[in-house]
């Protein structure tokens, strides 16, 4: 919760600090191509799985098994 805090209520500097951290995930205390691309694939494919897990969560709450064995006879 610190860093959604300093999001909303932060100086500009702490903001920069902030975006400086996530993104700077080797800490080399430099930005490079590769880190960036490191950063956004795995955000990418946190929401992925978020997203698979999601549907997933719908489809049973949806659709019981009594459903599908009624529905396939």
């Amino acid at each position: 919760m610190k860093g959604l805090d300093i999001v909303e209520r932060g100086t500009f500097d702490e903001k920069v600090e902030y975006c400086w951290i996530m993104y700077d995930v080797m800490e080399q205390n430099y930005l490079d191509v590769f880190s960036l691309r490191q950063v956004l694939k795995k955000s990418y494919t946190q929401q992925l799985v978020s997203l698979d897990q999601a549907i997933k969560e719908i489809k049973s709450a949806l659709v019981k098994d009594d459903d599908l064995e009624h529905y396939q006879s």
